[in-house]
């Protein structure tokens, strides 16, 4: 079963539930075959399977296979150009051996100069994931160091969208190489990096104005610049852009609020923001503050609050969440569970 990962949208819905039932009962083994192993599809098709993962074969690897395919096929290839090869190929085996078979059809020596030259025409692009490019990004390997700067251009707009976010929450996690495990230079280059970052948030506020023509400058500041700071290798894992699932709870929380809002427009005058920061304290106090006191008998005050502001079962529990602080204790864990 190749690119099993593929199974989506409505000619392949149940595709993958109905695969594990096959090889629950099954006789003859299965071999699935994925590109993407953390799609979510393949986490609950995983646990039914023996994982065995594949890696992209290192340079040295390849050269030497290939250098035994063109010697056995009377090829002349010197090593350095078979080098160039392969790299313009990104070590796809299947792409080296068209490109060799294509440019032996009419001479059976390739010098050097013509691998080059043919290697940068039939260069093979890649689609990176995102996890992928901020660690291209920070690395300092031989590889990246032979980046140009549109090589570090290009890794940015793989996802142009995300790969700030990322480089935000990874550069610090960088050990840069030209701090030379000095503090004070370590700090320094964190503070050049930092600035880049701020003038890259500048430029995404006026792309988000449909100033597109703004990218490469964005692609300059938020990715190449912190990653030419901050060069060195990331320690650990890359980690996801916290930001994300902030956005994601501020909106939730905007729309809690909203709806609290709607329930009693009628007997207050103000906005949401003010209902936020000025009404919810105070209604939280008359919401918890006899239940903690008067326990069972205060539940008919709180009751009564409420029906003052038209406000639902559900209302007081957002009431609660949305005026309680990580760094302020919650009052109504106060509140006796016969009471609650």
């Amino acid at each position: 079963m190749d690119e099993v990962d593929g199974m989506a949208g409505n000619e392949d819905r149940g595709g993958v539930a109905e695969l594990i039932q096959l090889i629950k009962t099954t006789r003859i083994p299965i071999i699935c075959i994925c590109n993407d192993r953390n799609h979510q599809k393949i986490r609950s098709l995983a646990n039914y399977c023996f994982d065995l993962r594949f890696y992209k074969p290192r340079l040295e690897q390849v050269k030497g296979a290939m250098m035994s395919i063109a010697f056995k096929e009377g090829l002349k290839i010197p090593p350095p150009a078979m080098q160039k090869i392969i790299e313009g190929a990104n070590n796809d085996i299947r792409q080296i051996l068209n490109h060799i078979c294509m440019w032996s059809a009419g001479n059976k020596a390739v010098t050097f100069e013509q691998a080059v030259e043919e290697a940068d025409k039939a260069k093979k692009d890649m689609h990176l994931g995102i996890f992928d490019i901020p660690r291209l990004l920070f690395s300092n390997s031989e590889e990246t160091r032979r980046y140009t700067y549109a090589d570090y251009s290009d890794l940015f707009f793989q996802d142009y969208q995300m790969s700030p976010l990322f480089v935000h929450e990874n550069y610090v996690n960088s050990q840069p190489a030209r701090a030379q495990r000095n503090s004070y230079k370590t700090l320094a280059t964190l503070s050049n990096a930092a600035d880049s970052i701020c003038y890259g948030d500048y430029v995404n506020r006026e792309i988000q104005m449909q100033n597109w023509s703004l990218l490469p400058t964005q692609a300059h500041f938020s990715a190449i610049m912190p990653a030419f700071y901050m060069r060195g290798g990331l320690s650990g894992m890359v980690q996801f852009p916290q930001v994300l699932g902030q956005t994601s709870k501020k909106n939730r929380c905007d729309g809690q609020l909203r709806d609290l809002l709607n329930h009693m427009i009628l007997h207050v005058s103000t906005d949401k923001r003010q209902l936020g920061m000025e009404y919810l304290p105070l209604l939280k106090r008359r919401l918890v503050q006899p239940l903690v006191d008067k326990e069972s008998e205060g539940v008919s005050e709180v009751i009564e609050t409420m029906n003052c502001y038209d406000l639902q079962r559900d209302d007081w529990d957002t009431v609660i969440e949305l005026s309680t602080f990580s760094h302020r204790p919650n009052p109504a864990s106060d509140i006796n569970t016969k009471t609650k």
